[in-house]
């Protein structure tokens, strides 16, 4: 995939957003053209969650473990992986990132040695030595997991009672925090609505997939039977399945449609959600590791 291309593409097309046009002059001194993989855009879906904690990600297309060959699968994966990348481009929170800058700069060397250092970088980054505070190191893992170690035994029951204190109390407040749970709330409704639809939506298509199919038996089965008959009749009931297989191709491609322009989106806003639910569990992630380092 030609990730730069990509955003060069989205930024010359006749009505692109011109967001994308001031995010290349800034960054149009080292403009180069580079191939990536699909490990490759997940790496960057997850730096982006580690560099920029917080902010809404968009969405990759899943995995797929059939069919990843077929001519129309590389092409339905291209346009979403482009619909990622221009997304985060537009993204104001993401588009300054280090990750992306090397994601769309690197030559494959470079990017490889970006890759292994943030890889090592995650390894060590969050390690913090909290020396006179009998706690030897405090390593944060994803999610906001964490791991306090004792430094010696004689401390540790004061160490337990710091930790169990700082971990089952109140967490830090902030202004914000009820602007953030009223968000959460609505969150957590208009997901529950969204799925709703998004369901009936698929099954709308899957009525019309059912219906097409049962055209096209319909008219199998007169063809067989015009075959069947003498030449008079057979030629009506003939004209008949012919007609069925008409009707039975129209009710495909409009089901195809109902799947690219209804099916599609809604899954595509579910996934959006998604993306913010994780953003405000990540928020939550970072306050409860706070709390516990008081």
């Amino acid at each position: 995939y030609d990730a730069a291309a990509a955003a060069a593409a989205s930024a010359t097309a006749a009505h692109a957003p011109p967001q994308i046009d001031t995010f290349l002059q800034n960054n149009s001194h080292s403009y180069s053209s580079v191939l990536r993989r699909y490990s490759d855009f997940l790496w960057l879906y997850e730096r982006l969650h580690k560099e920029r904690a917080g902010a809404i990600v968009p969405p990759l297309p899943e995995k797929q473990a059939v069919a990843r060959f077929s001519p129309e699968f590389v092409e339905e994966r291209r346009k979403h992986l482009e619909l990622f990348l221009r997304r985060v481009v537009l993204n104001e929170e993401l588009n300054d990132a280090e990750c992306l800058m090397v994601f769309l700069r690197g030559e494959d060397g470079e990017f490889q040695r970006a890759k292994a250092l943030a890889d090592k970088m995650d390894g060590s980054a969050h390690s913090v030595d909290l020396s006179g505070s009998g706690l030897g190191n405090v390593t944060m893992g994803g999610a906001g997991a964490f791991n306090l170690t004792p430094k010696n035994t004689n401390s540790l029951k004061k160490w337990f009672s710091e930790a169990k204190t700082s971990m089952s109390g109140a967490l830090v407040q902030s202004p914000d925090d009820d602007l953030f749970d009223e968000i959460e709330r609505y969150i957590e409704a208009l997901h529950v609505q969204m799925k709703r639809v998004s369901n009936q939506s698929t099954a709308l298509v899957k009525k019309g997939r059912e219906i097409a199919n049962a055209l096209f038996e319909f008219g199998l089965a007169f063809h067989q039977l015009g075959q069947s008959e003498g030449e008079a009749l057979g030629s009506k009931l003939e004209l008949v399945g012919a007609t069925a297989d008409k009707v039975s191709a129209m009710a495909a491609k409009f089901s195809e449609l109902e799947r690219l322009h209804l099916e599609e989106p809604f899954k595509d806003y579910l996934k959006i959600i998604h993306a913010v639910k994780l953003a405000l569990g990540r928020r939550h992630d970072k306050r409860v590791s706070y709390t516990a380092l008081l």
